[in-house]
């Protein structure tokens, strides 16, 4: 009588060599580096100079960085009625692209009736031309302080290879018709996003 086949047994010896290779490659496949904020730098007439206040932690870095301050109306100097401030953001992310997806910022403002400010960031990949926008932030004589995420839609992905930074553009703009008016927008973070390369 001819001896009874044993399909499992069969099966279980496959399933150990497909796991086995599995395992082998992921062994031999080179580690992908954590993305790793390299530098930050600020630029322009209305931010003094910008400090890191933490590295680059769960798609996240933390800013220490002054306010952009805009006035208005009576007794303001025209010059400051816009304040802006470029932000130089690099970031290393071996066969990675990185994206900025929002700002987080902090308002305060002194504003009278007559009075409005608005807060707004761009983003581009340094040495390109497109610009992408985020949400802008309004305020009036109701939203005296508050804090708030500024999100995209269209995010501004680096290069693979890396290379070339990510360029912020912050501007903070006073409007009044006749009291002074004031408004200190302050960016506390921004939130990084990753991808693999495509």
């Amino acid at each position: 009588m001819p001896a009874a086949k044993q399909p499992e047994g069969i099966n279980m010896k496959s399933l150990q060599l497909a796991a086995a290779l599995a395992f082998a490659a992921l062994a031999t496949a080179p580690a992908v580096a954590a993305p790793r904020l390299v530098s930050l730098q600020a630029a322009g007439s209305g931010c003094p100079a910008a400090t890191l206040a933490a590295r680059l932690v769960r798609g996240k870095i933390a800013l220490d960085l002054d306010a952009l301050t805009a006035e208005a109306g009576d007794g303001a100097d025209f010059a400051r009625q816009r304040a802006a401030c470029g932000l130089i953001v690099s970031i290393s992310a071996p066969r990675q692209q990185v994206a900025i997806e929002s700002v987080d910022v902090a308002f305060d403002a002194a504003l009278p009736d007559d009075a409005t400010a608005s807060f707004s960031a761009t983003a581009h990949i340094q040495g390109g031309a497109a610009d992408f926008g985020f949400a802008g932030l309004d305020l009036d004589a109701t939203t005296p302080q508050g804090t708030a995420s500024l999100q995209t839609a269209d995010l501004a992905w680096t290069p693979c290879g890396g290379g070339r930074a990510i360029v912020l553009q912050l501007a903070a703009i006073a409007r009044a018709g006749g009291a002074f008016a004031s408004a200190s927008v302050t960016p506390t973070a921004l939130h990084v996003k990753v991808r693999n390369c495509q």
